[in-house]
């Protein structure tokens, strides 16, 4: 019993002087750095439980709460406003497998060196791309993006992967 006393009160040291040996090192954004951003272990301790509570991802990718806007994010916002602006266009050059507005479109992508591939698949799948039922161009970019990563090369070639 005593080994168990000893134990406990061991561990309750240790955990106590961790916050000594702890740097914070967090990044620096989310709601908890705008609730606390002292650099101590209360500061720490409460943008932990903020963040476990209000969780940072969309502020984290999103680019609010003072967090810079992930590249991917950026990627992909680009690529969803670019087939909004283009969405019939888009349907009629991957009805065909080729055009200007796949061709840039396969560019935004990343996918330069597999423009034909690319085209290729796209006119393939076109009516998985472009079902017949209402959908967003959201919801087709994200499907494009889902081709390019079931297609080996596509992977290996296109940034969107």
């Amino acid at each position: 019993m005593n080994t168990l006393k000893m134990l406990f009160v061991l561990s309750i040291l240790l955990f106590l002087a961790m916050p000594g040996y702890a740097r914070d090192t967090s990044s620096g954004c989310g709601i908890g750095w705008e609730v606390n951003d002292d650099h101590s272990f209360v500061g720490t301790s409460t943008r932990g439980t903020t963040h476990s509570t209000f969780n940072p991802s969309f502020s984290m990718t999103s680019g609010t709460s003072g967090c810079k806007r992930h590249s991917l994010v950026e990627r992909d916002l680009r690529g969803i406003q670019y087939v909004a602006a283009n969405f019939l266009s888009l349907m009629v050059d991957m009805s065909q497998g080729q055009g200007d507005n796949l061709s840039a479109f396969a560019t935004l992508l990343g996918c330069n060196s597999v423009q034909g591939t690319f085209g290729q698949v796209m006119q393939d799948n076109l009516s998985e791309i472009y079902p017949v039922k209402a959908f967003t161009p959201e919801e087709m970019y994200w499907k494009v993006v889902r081709k390019i990563q079931g297609h080996d090369l596509l992977a290996q070639s296109c940034v969107a992967a």
